[in-house]
């Protein structure tokens, strides 16, 4: 091999490199302008329930359109259910909260402070839903199995809330199918005594 064939291999070997270098430098650069640019926009923390699925998967790990029923915004502690082009934003009825499950007790009191819905009156997030928002705004992660809200209402009871319990909405508050009767009840039964 004669010295004008080596010095043309070794070129040929340091162009790859510098090629290989910068586009390597060029796709790191890529990726984090990406990861600000969702950053930014908030992507990386929205999350999509998707009929179908158990959990609901986070907006920044989707590249084809889905079809959603409700999206839950971190940043901002909302639920939106996504088939509704008018809302109404409603709270949750309660007061203070504590999901229980056989290991121990967790406090809901930060998260129900600043979780609003926007839905309508037809459309009624599930506890689970709902637990799952807390789930993703706390990072605590557990088994659905067998947990209990224990909750004090805007009217001062204790109730206790298990994952299959209805929900409606009244006064832009959601609440307990069973507690709004009782409501009615106490309301009815204060106009008989006056």
């Amino acid at each position: 091999m004669s010295w004008q064939s080596f010095l043309f291999v070794k070129f040929i070997s340091l162009c790859n490199y510098v090629y290989e270098t910068i586009d390597n430098t060029h796709k790191q650069c890529q990726n984090i302008y990406y990861y600000l640019k969702d950053y930014y926009k908030g992507h990386h923390d929205v999350w999509l329930f998707i009929p179908g699925h158990t959990f609901p998967l986070s907006l920044n790990n989707l590249n084809n359109a889905i079809n959603t029923n409700w999206i839950y915004d971190n940043y901002d502690n909302t639920l939106m259910f996504t088939k509704n082009e008018e809302y109404d934003i409603c709270k949750l009825s309660w007061l203070s909260a504590k999901i229980v499950n056989s290991n121990s007790e967790y406090e809901m009191d930060t998260f129900i402070e600043k979780f609003s819905i926007y839905t309508n009156t037809d459309v009624i997030p599930s506890l689970y839903i709902i637990c799952i928002c807390w789930c993703i705004y706390t990072k605590n992660w557990f088994t659905m199995d067998n947990i209990e809200i224990h909750v004090i209402d805007d009217n001062g009871d204790e109730v206790i809330l298990h994952l299959n319990d209805s929900l409606i909405i009244k006064n832009n508050k959601l609440y307990k199918e069973i507690a709004i009767q009782n409501m009615h009840l106490k309301e009815e039964q204060k106009k008989k005594d006056e």
